[in-house]
């Protein structure tokens, strides 16, 4: 697990070279798993790979009909791939995924996961838009095999199929190959275009990708670290600079995925949060209060002259002090 301000890259070369020649994605350089590695890797929750099915495209090129000649000819594949195949987390009908991940984080953004199609040839649009309509051999052995090589590089902790075709082709290959993921809880839902996704209140789909996040990906709380988050809230709560004059609202927070000390600032028109990131290190996080800024001075002004954090949109967080430290550090920024 690395520190929110690590940055780990991944390289997904050659992949899949038992099948195809010069690797799965040294042929479509642009359908490497999307990721974002400051975020997929935190203390957060554990590293999660989620799986649709496949890309689709309306041509009339029968190159695309062809599993041989999209696999193993000569042709140039990446130019033929268009910007939007691009496994980059923005496809609309996949919003029902990430909607329940910003939901499970509280967070506008949903850039915690690792994100990739199963399947690398396209169905092909019009009636033939479901994959299984033009599913070849072919199509499972290169997609089980960049699927292990994926696992090997990414090491996810929890891989969730949103396809019950992909995640039933998977099944059969890692049979056939005689195939274990140890250590990795692998699931699977419906697909969010799918009519499973919202029937019987997504007992299939939705509330069932919810349920298996909460289950398998979210981190317990460590009742040494929640304990220690505790001390320093009621430790400050006895300094007088953390007092209500300064502070219009100053909370504890306890819930399912986090444990913090909640400060709001109404004159800076920020909030902080501070919690135990690991034994006896703390982090804090600075937000701006949207919901004020129309009537008071803008915190990110003042957010954006404290150094040494690390932004992610309004949200901006520390390094890892010791309790001394965030309380010094906090004071003369307040001055």
């Amino acid at each position: 697990m690395t520190d929110s301000t690590d940055e780990v890259s991944y390289s997904f070369n050659n992949i899949g070279k038992d099948v195809i020649s010069e690797g799965v994605f040294e042929r479509f350089p642009k359908l490497v798993p999307y990721i974002d590695s400051t975020h997929y890797d935190t203390r957060k929750h554990k590293r999660l790979l989620v799986i649709s099915e496949s890309n689709y495209i309306n041509s009339n090129n029968d190159i695309f009909r062809v599993p041989d000649d999209w696999y193993k000819s000569t042709t140039i594949h990446d130019i033929l791939i268009p910007d939007e195949w691009k496994n980059d987390g923005k496809i609309t009908y996949l919003n029902g995924l990430f909607n329940s991940i910003k939901k499970l984080l509280n967070t506008k953004e949903y850039h915690d996961v690792a994100f990739y199609n199963y399947f690398f040839r396209p169905a092909l649009g019009g009636e033939n838009k479901f994959f299984k309509e033009v599913y070849d051999e072919l199509d499972g052995k290169v997609a089980f095999s960049a699927f292990c090589g994926i696992l090997e590089t990414i090491r996810p902790d929890v891989v969730i199929f949103a396809s019950a075709f992909a995640w039933e082709k998977m099944q059969i290959f890692k049979k056939i190959n005689n195939k274990k993921f140890d250590g990795i809880y692998i699931g699977q839902v419906s697909h969010p275009s799918c009519p499973w996704w919202n029937k019987n209140d997504g007992y299939y789909g939705w509330r069932k990708f919810e349920d298996l996040l909460w289950e398998h990906w979210i981190r317990p709380i460590n009742p040494i670290i929640k304990e220690q988050t505790l001390q320093v809230f009621n430790d400050f709560q006895t300094n007088p600079f953390w007092n209500r004059e300064i502070w219009g609202d100053i909370n504890w927070y306890d819930e399912k995925d986090g444990t913090c000390a909640y400060f709001d600032n109404f004159s800076k028109n920020i909030s902080i949060d501070i919690y135990c990131a690991e034994n006896d290190k703390y982090q804090f996080q600075i937000f701006e209060r949207d919901n004020f800024k129309t009537i008071k001075p803008s915190g990110m002004d003042w957010i954006k002259n404290i150094p040494n954090l690390t932004s992610y949109g309004s949200r901006h967080e520390s390094r890892l002090h010791c309790r001394q430290d965030i309380t010094e550090i906090l004071e003369k920024l307040m001055k």
